[in-house]
């Protein structure tokens, strides 16, 4: 698919059955999030996403405010953003820095 003149690739349902199950891949992924991790960067291409307008109420017509935005971004910002989220959760509960109300059930 093309998108504002990028190439854009639509990922298929399965294609988390595949990032996961092929493990050659995950020393890459690894050695990519590292750096980022680093160097406090992250490739340009992996903070895209798709943008599309959701119509909240049909009687409402085409109004304005009538629209949310969902983005869409890739798997693997995803897979990032979820292991620094595991992380800081981590810290925070190794560390007794997380109210008892924030630790969910």
């Amino acid at each position: 698919m093309v998108y504002k003149g990028q190439t854009v690739l639509i990922m298929k349902d399965n294609t988390r059955y595949w990032i996961k199950n092929i493990k050659s891949t995950h020393p890459i992924h690894a050695a990519m999030f590292n750096e980022s991790l680093i160097s406090g960067t992250v490739p340009e291409w992996l903070t895209k996403g798709q943008t599309v307008l959701i119509m909240k109420d049909k009687t409402k017509g085409t109004e304005v405010t009538n629209y949310r935005l969902i983005t869409c971004l890739s798997l693997m910002w995803k897979l990032f953003t979820s292991i620094i989220s595991e992380e800081i959760y981590a810290h925070l509960d190794r560390n007794d820095l997380l109210p008892e109300e924030q630790k969910g059930c």
